[in-house]
């Protein structure tokens, strides 16, 4: 099932990461997909 997520950035972190190149969306996609699984990692363990 595919949800649709509203993501709000910060200007100066939006200016940053265009500057790194690549392509924004994607990245913000990448972002989210591992979210869930850093929320169920439990706590005390290295990232």
């Amino acid at each position: 099932m595919k949800r649709r997520v509203s993501v709000t950035l910060d200007a100066d972190l939006v200016d940053e990461l265009t500057a790194q190149g690549g392509g924004l969306s994607g990245r913000v996609n990448d972002a989210v997909r591992r979210e869930p699984a850093r929320l169920r990692r439990p706590s005390g363990s290295a990232a």
